[in-house]
């Protein structure tokens, strides 16, 4: 790559003065010659020429090496300046044509007006709570029914009968749904022995409340708890508080017979282990008080 000449003018007088120099070198030597005093005899005009010839050569080199160094100079000025950017960077009067390969590091005050594509790959620190809840039920599984319960007292197996009699069951209570005044009871009133008999018959914790007290021994705040739920099917059924600590007659739902139910309120009465023959022959209890079904 030819570098251009970045100082003409100083190249052009050293040129000169390199000739200049020349010159008077011939000249000196040509006065010496003729004068005699210093050239021996035996050199002819043909040395004398050669002699010239070599001191210009030597004065040629010279600016040479000095236009080298010059050069050189020059180059290493231009590496110190690359080496070295300038403090601040240049900034364009244009965005580029392709965005910058990292985001931004200050996000902007306010959000776009369209929302992301696609979700955030992570969830939130927290959850978000609605001001009000949904108006879904609240999730409920009704446990299985023992069957065993509803077989007629002269169908049991001894053994069974035998278990139901320590449950203070005779054959009037045994098929008079609700009779029994241990069916008042939720299954943490029960006795040690008691839960250890109705076990045998089939009984746990979830299907004694439902099946056999229809959770009626608990308190109204209760009926909201873990593993029960069942207020919401109470609610269905028109009862509050109010009617459920007998602060208020029971509602409308309690004096009807099944079929005179609407078709919600006999779907709340079965969450509650009610089917016909269980709803239309029992006696509805509330704290351990009887509402007696109409006859």
């Amino acid at each position: 790559m030819n570098r251009p000449n970045n100082h003409p003018y100083s190249f052009r007088v050293a040129k000169l003065f390199s000739t200049y120099l020349v010159l008077f070198a011939v000249t000196d030597v040509s006065c010496l010659a003729a004068e005699g005093n210093l050239l021996p005899e035996s050199m002819t005009n043909d040395k004398i020429h050669q002699q010239h010839n070599t001191v210009r050569e030597l004065a040629e080199n010279k600016q040479e090496n000095n236009n080298d160094k010059q050069i050189d100079k020059e180059e290493d000025d231009e590496e110190q300046v690359t080496a070295n950017p300038t403090p601040e960077p240049t900034v364009s009067l244009s965005p580029s044509a392709t965005p910058s390969s990292a985001p931004t590091a200050n996000p902007s005050a306010s959000p776009s007006s369209a929302p992301s594509a696609e979700p955030s790959p992570s969830p939130s620190s927290s959850p978000t709570l609605s001001s009000a809840p949904s108006s879904a039920p609240i999730p409920y599984s009704r446990p299985p029914r023992v069957d065993i319960r509803y077989v007629p007292w002269i169908d049991l197996p001894a053994d069974i009968a035998t278990t139901a009699t320590l449950l203070n069951y005779t054959y009037e209570t045994w098929n008079d749904y609700g009779a029994n005044s241990i069916e008042n009871l939720n299954w943490d009133r029960l006795s040690r022995n008691e839960k250890m008999y109705a076990a045998i018959l089939g009984y746990q914790r979830e299907s004694w409340d439902c099946w056999q007290n229809h959770y009626q021994s608990l308190r109204w705040i209760d009926l909201d708890n873990e593993g029960i739920q069942s207020k919401q099917w109470w609610e269905a059924l028109g009862w509050d508080i109010s009617s459920w600590n007998k602060y208020d007659d029971p509602p409308a739902s309690n004096d009807k017979y099944w079929y005179f139910l609407s078709e919600e309120e006999r779907f709340a009465a079965a969450q509650l282990c009610y089917f016909k023959r269980t709803w239309d022959e029992a006696e509805v209890y509330v704290d351990g008080f009887p509402l007696e079904k109409p006859e």
